[in-house]
Parts: structure tokens; sequence; C-alpha cells
């Protein structure tokens, strides 16, 4: 692939220690030699999105073709966690709960159940996770078996689903208690690590930390554990990115103003008491005067015309009230 000659060329990675072939054995009966490679390399390939045509139009770049940092030290961590935790699950016998009348190809779909994990690529993910479910309760056997994978992409950065928010919706659609309590630290780990990255402004796609909170809520994650991490991240980026996204998104009408959150009325009770809670207000209220966010917001640009330093004081009066 153009991108791993690219990585090994440069000697970013060296090749006899990223990658080493074997001979698997897949669901089909077949063996296929596979380059199996450690998960820095995979993290820095990205081999399935390099260079994609989109229709007739322009060749589209990778994200690690245009620069942007893909994944962060505590990412890696989780992605280890998931395929510790969740490696041991078996690839599904029977079709996915997916449509592939006119949502999924029946090639993709078989090949999600054939082909070994870590050759499904993020096109595979979103036919799947854009498809309709032929069941609308989850098969949680599927989804743990899919879900290292799965993280895997997205702690890259790869799109897995047009809307961000609802990445890991079908996670979160499985039953009650599919989870063990393992299996539910490594989705809190996992989301905690690329909340963290998007706070440092690390993060990929131009998503902001209301629709990751969404996110978290709809693949069934705790979201309080996100809301401490950010009233409690130093960075002026991360307070920056709580002026641009609650001056738009919260403050108008006091709440979620995401169509995704509509229906979601305990992820916006929750974040309604946070945002309004004295510990709250005073922790933003002391981040938006500290002098390392102030030289900061001199270089931040605003959004729809307002000017940065024009939201920094709505924010800061909702806050003071």
């Amino acid at each position: 692939m153009i991108l791993e000659k690219a990585v090994f060329a440069e000697q970013e990675l060296s090749p006899d220690s990223g990658v080493n072939q074997r001979l698997t054995t897949a669901a089909d009966g077949q063996n296929y030699r596979v380059a199996h490679y450690n998960l820095d390399a995979t993290l820095a390939v990205r081999q399935d999105t390099q260079m994609m045509k989109c229709g007739d139009g322009p060749l589209r770049l990778s994200r690690r073709q245009q620069g942007v940092i893909m994944t962060t030290p505590a990412l890696q961590r989780a992605v280890r966690s998931a395929y510790d935790v969740f490696g041991r699950n078996q690839a599904p016998n029977e079709a996915l709960n997916v449509c592939t009348s006119c949502c999924m190809p029946e090639e993709l779909e078989r090949e999600m159940r054939t082909l070994p994990l870590r050759m499904l690529t993020a096109h595979h993910f979103y036919q799947y996770s854009i498809g309709a479910m032929g069941d609308l309760v989850q098969p949680a056997a599927e989804v743990r078996y899919l879900l290292p994978r799965w993280l895997e992409l997205v702690a890259s950065g790869e799109e897995t689903h047009h809307s961000i928010e609802l990445t890991l919706d079908r996670v979160g659609s499985c039953p009650s208690g599919s989870f063990t309590a393992g299996e539910v630290g490594v989705l809190e780990e996992f989301m905690l690590a690329f909340f963290d990255q998007h706070l440092d402004g690390a993060g990929s796609g131009g998503a902001d930390p209301l629709s990751l909170l969404i996110m978290a809520d709809a693949g069934g994650v705790a979201v309080q554990p996100l809301l401490r991490r950010w009233l409690e991240h130093p960075g002026p980026e991360s307070t920056a990115q709580f002026v641009r996204s609650t001056y738009w998104d919260f403050w108008p009408e006091r709440k979620l103003a995401s169509a995704f959150a509509e229906r979601r009325a305990d992820l916006q009770d929750v974040f309604k008491d946070w945002m309004l809670s004295p510990a709250t207000k005073e922790a933003f209220m002391a981040k938006l005067v500290n002098p390392q966010f102030l030289a900061h917001g001199e270089q931040t640009h605003g959004r729809q015309r307002v000017p940065f330093a024009l939201m920094v004081e709505a924010v800061f009066d909702y806050l003071s009230r």
C-alpha cells in the first residue's frame, strides 16, 4: 500500500519490527497470507482511506496525508485494552443485523464475518453503521466481536459514520446488561481518551466536545467522567471549546441544541445540571480570566462573524448570573 511504503520509507517505523507475515485461516476455511501490523504500525498506516475517489470527484486525502495527529498514548492503550478484553469473541456465523437489500452490499457484510478482523476497513464499518437494522435491538455478540477494530479505526481518525454523534449508536442499542464490567471499563477508557484528545485540540473531523458527549451517551457510556475531565482540564484550548460550543449550542435555550440530543432527556438533564452548578460556573469563570487563556484567545477565531472575544464576554456573563 502507498501509505505503508511511505511510513517505512520515511523511517517512521521499521518494517522488521512493525510487520509480521503469517498464513491466517479465515471463517470461510481459506488460508490468506496476511500482513500483521503491530498497533503503532496500524495506527500509522491507516491504509483503507488512502487516496480514495469520491465518485467522479477529486482524490480524497487521508487525514494522515493532511498532517492531522491521529492518536495519543492514552488512545493507543485503550485500543490495546479493547483487543485484550474483546479479542476473545468469535466472528458471527450468521448474517449481521444490517439490511443488505438496499443499505449494505452483501459482499461487504460477508467480509465483516469472514475476513480477519484487522483487515476490515473504515468503509466496512461505515456501511454497517449507517445501514438499517433488521432488528432494532442490536445483537451484542456481533458488536463485541467487531469493537476492537471499530475503536481502532475511530481512534486513528477514520470516519465510520456520517455523524460522529452516532458512531457508537449500535453499541448503545444492545440489550441492557450485554457488557461485563470489564467491557464497560474499556468503553469508558476509550471514550475518555478520545474526549481528552479533542479537548487538547488534536482530534480529527472537527468534532466539538458536545458532539462527543452525545456520541458517548448514544453508545451507552456515562458522560459524567467526561464532564469531570472537561472541568479539570488545564489547557486553554479546552476552555476555548467550552466558549465556542456552549455559546451557540447551550446558552440560548439552556439545553443542548443538537438535533441528536432532542430525545436524550437524561443527557439533557445531566448536562444542564452540570452547566448550571456553582462548581462548573466558578471553575470556568476562573479559566476565562486566566492569563494563559487570554493569550490563547487573542489567536482564536470566532464563528459566524462573531468575534471570539465577544463570545468570551457573553459566556462569562451567563456564568456569572
